[in-house]
């Protein structure tokens, strides 16, 4: 048979291997610009800032970009308060502000923000007259933006922008 010397070699060879294996499944780094929620068995364990971080062997990092972020809406067919049909297509600006609620409030942010800003445009140019339109964009505009902030809100989103873009009249189109 071997020698028993080999044989405790070739354990302590495999119990630092296990050990290295470990630490590099439980190291995780967080970029500047990001948050990490951990996870333990889908229950919440906390947050991790940017940098090197260890975490439990059975953890799960999921990372939340905290940069402002533009989502395109494409453009949705509305009626004015007139009854005039128009086409109006707006871009998003938001930044998580808070991760978990990212994260657990709602199943998927950017698909949220994108229905709740095709309700917002929908509620705001139905309440305005079609001649009335290009010179209260603006106020639309905003309008459509607190709407949308206070949906978000609950989310953990904070809305920084919002700009449509309205092509008129869907009369006149092809």
């Amino acid at each position: 048979m071997s020698d028993p010397s080999t044989a405790l070699a070739v354990v302590g060879v495999v119990v630092v291997l296990t050990a290295m294996l470990m630490l590099v499944k439980c190291a995780t780094t967080i970029r500047p610009y990001e948050v990490g929620i951990v996870t333990i068995f889908g229950s919440y364990r906390g947050l991790l800032n940017p940098g090197l971080a260890f975490v439990h062997p059975l953890a799960q990092v999921q990372r939340v970009d905290l940069r402002v972020q533009a989502l395109e809406i494409p453009s949705i067919e509305a009626a004015s308060r007139d009854g005039h049909p128009i086409r109006v297509a707006a871009t998003v600006s938001f930044k998580v502000v808070e991760a978990p609620k990212a994260i657990f409030e709602v199943q998927d942010y950017r698909a949220s923000i994108a229905m709740a800003s095709h309700a917002a445009l929908r509620s705001v140019f139905g309440q305005a007259q079609m001649a009335d339109i290009p010179s209260q964009l603006s106020r639309l505009n905003a309008l459509v933006r607190e709407q949308l902030a206070a949906a978000a809100q609950g989310w953990g989103i904070s809305i920084e922008a919002v700009e449509i873009r309205w092509t008129g009249s869907t009369l006149n189109s092809p």
